[in-house]
């Protein structure tokens, strides 16, 4: 039966770079949460594209071999799946997160199998 550490650490997709301006958001062992700069977050910060900057959430797990894996979470643009109970206000919320994420906080849950509280701003304007 595989431990919790290593069902959270197939989250998301892998993410080959270390995510630009890395800021750690929380951490329990071997694996962490960071808000950071995709490639597609930089070119978009740098040519000001949105009313405010914009950045994404990752995950990066270091192995037993002494190695370091990021995975990519959640970003600007991404399909993340909506609650089947959304209303229609909240998908419409979800709607503008998606054009312009920007993490602010993000946990894992107390048994260390998912990420919980992801939480982002939508810039003014959108």
């Amino acid at each position: 039966m595989p431990r919790h550490n290593d069902q959270v650490a197939m989250i998301g997709t892998p993410y080959a770079a270390v995510p630009g301006s890395a800021e750690l958001l929380y951490e329990s062992g071997n694996i962490s949460l960071f808000a950071g700069e995709t490639a597609e977050d930089v070119v978009a910060n740098q040519v000001g594209e949105e009313s405010s900057p914009r950045n994404s959430l990752f995950l990066r797990r270091r192995t037993k071999e002494g190695k370091t894996e990021w995975r990519l979470f959640l970003t600007s643009g991404s399909d993340w799946k909506d609650a089947d109970c959304m209303s229609e206000f909240g998908r419409i919320w979800v709607d503008d997160i998606r054009k312009c994420y920007k993490v602010v906080r993000a946990s894992l849950s107390k048994d260390g199998r998912y990420v919980c509280e992801p939480v982002g701003t939508v810039p003014a304007g959108i």
